[in-house]
């Protein structure tokens, strides 16, 4: 099944350089890998906050990543099922993980 067009409004095609300090550098990343996302994911988010706009990212990075890890678990358990080694149980322990780690 093909990826759904986006539409054009709804394109990301605009880009936003921006300079930092190191030390500004360094928070941020701090802050990137505190809550476990993409560092552009993040900056996007932070910066329409602040802006008070809307954003695609309204819907929680945590859901975003089930969908992602869902779809592995999906494909391990078509591997388990057709007989191909598959190991369930880390896939399972690591989505565990991955929702313990986003809702500390």
């Amino acid at each position: 099944m093909a990826r759904p067009r986006i539409d054009t409004n709804a394109r990301r095609s605009r880009q936003v350089s921006i300079r930092l300090t190191p030390a500004e550098a360094r928070a941020i990343e701090a802050a990137v890998a505190r809550a476990g996302r993409p560092p552009v994911a993040f900056i996007r988010s932070a910066a329409l906050a602040a802006a008070g706009a809307a954003s695609r990212l309204r819907e929680p990075a945590i859901r975003q990543e089930l969908r992602r890890i869902g779809a592995n678990l999906n494909q391990a358990l078509r591997l388990a099922h057709a007989g191909r080694d598959a190991d369930l149980a880390a896939a399972v322990t690591a989505v565990r993980d991955v929702v313990a780690r986003r809702l500390a």
